[in-house]
């Protein structure tokens, strides 16, 4: 969940805000960005709203190319039009930016502490293992290597986008720019 709301105006939770109940007939719900501008709940009009003024959670649905690989080998089931498609619309991670890491100390001790549950070291080697062998195996494909090869260039291309795009905008010297970095 990546928005806070007020339980009592919404019926659950959702991938990244919450639902109204579909029967729901009470009045309109204000969704506001941390400011508390009104802002549109089309999740596509984010990147017009944003500021990091109150937080900052960055999430990336594209980790990877190799990660894409991986979704789209296995069977992806995003109604996209495909891999291209789908690095287009989500592949939003062209600006480096490292202001979480004076966070590391504590995420590294936080790690070793989890790590130390032979369950969860376990669990977790597991699927650090099980998405490797993923993507091996999906190389032996010459049409899995044909498409990381596209979705490479495609991803060059997204990167050296418009200026004002959304990279752009997370841009610690854009977002200074616009008065919203700290």
């Amino acid at each position: 969940m990546k928005s806070p709301y007020r339980r009592s105006r919404f019926w659950k939770p959702g991938i990244h805000r919450p639902q109204v109940h579909p029967e729901d007939d009470g009045p309109p719900r204000t969704y506001t960005n941390p400011s508390g501008d009104r802002v549109s709940p089309a999740w596509r009009h984010v990147t017009r709203n944003w500021d990091y003024r109150t937080a900052q959670l960055n999430h990336y649905s594209v980790q990877s190319l190799e990660g894409v690989v991986v979704k789209f080998a296995r069977g992806f089931t995003n109604p996209m039009d495909g891999p291209g498609a789908y690095l287009g619309n989500r592949d939003t991670n062209h600006v480096e930016d490292r202001s979480i890491q004076r966070h590391l100390p504590r995420l590294r001790e936080e790690m070793g502490r989890l790590l130390e549950d032979p369950v969860l070291r376990s669990l977790h080697e597991g699927a650090v293992s099980w998405r490797a062998a993923r993507f091996e195996e999906a190389m032996k494909d010459p049409a899995h290597r044909d498409l990381l090869a596209s979705l490479a260039a495609q991803s060059a291309r997204l990167a050296a986008g418009p200026e004002d795009g959304p990279a752009a905008m997370r841009d610690g010297e854009a977002l200074s720019r616009r008065g919203l970095a700290g």
